[in-house]
């Protein structure tokens, strides 16, 4: 049902590069919310991120993607005129496009690099099937798919199928992570929230003010601080207004 060639591959040219992307480059914070804060790093030490039944929940979120994967594409081409190798390509298509989700899912820090081995993996997968589907009309040794993925990726069925499956697949572990992420967020994401509220903060006390008459760039912070009163009532003071001039 799956091409021979496509299961030598996989693993060696259509899904390798995204891990890889994501074992070396891939970071949850930058190098000096690290250095700041080194309690950041007993996660890695104390191994908080894979536990013991960690591998049990990859291999029933595993049982259930192959599930999807099959048992969508079977629904869809139930009473067709698709043969086996049509089938199996439709397999094999949704196989790789899940597995680059789910490593998508898994990156942290988003760059050119991340996102060009994805489209990197989805143009290898592709441009081998299409040139492996046109030349090998009769390969000793090997099936004969000749025109299989062109007839594919001409009709519509097979890009709702990848869609639906991708989707159905990917449905577990997005709502698991959206929960955590909300209920019971990680110390590093306590982290960059607290670092960013922060930012957030020092954006909005400066204020930059220009004439068109003048040369200069005023920068102006403020800073308000409130002060409380020993009494039942409390007043605010505004602290001084520091005023920068800044040359142009």
């Amino acid at each position: 049902m799956v091409d021979q060639l496509y299961l030598m591959f996989f693993n060696l040219f259509f899904t390798s590069l995204p891990p890889l992307a994501l074992g070396i480059y891939d970071q949850d914070a930058s190098a000096d919310m690290l250095i700041s804060r080194p309690s950041l790093y007993v996660v890695g030490r104390e191994s908080q991120l894979y536990r013991s039944h960690s591998f049990w929940v990859n291999v029933i979120d595993a049982l259930y993607q192959s599930t999807v994967i099959f048992f969508v594409a079977y629904s869809a081409y139930n009473d067709t005129t698709a043969d086996l190798w049509e089938f199996g390509t439709v397999i094999t298509s949704s196989c790789i496009f899940v597995m680059l989700i789910h490593v998508a899912s898994e990156f942290r820090s988003w760059t050119y690099l991340h996102a060009g081995t994805l489209l990197l993996s989805v143009l290898l997968y592709l441009g081998f099937a299409l040139a492996y589907n046109a030349q090998c009309v009769s390969c000793p040794g090997l099936p004969n798919p000749y025109w299989v993925m062109q007839h594919c990726m001409s009709t519509l069925m097979f890009w709702a199928t990848l869609f639906l499956t991708c989707i159905l697949a990917f449905i577990p572990r997005f709502v698991i992570r959206s929960l955590f992420g909300v209920f019971r967020p990680s110390q590093v994401v306590h982290s960059l929230l607290e670092q960013r509220q922060s930012q957030q903060r020092k954006k909005n006390d400066m204020l930059v003010a220009w004439s068109r008459n003048s040369p200069n760039l005023t920068v102006v912070r403020t800073n308000d601080n409130h002060s409380r009163s020993s009494g039942a009532s409390s007043n605010v003071a505004r602290d001084q207004t520091v005023t920068d001039i800044v040359q142009t």
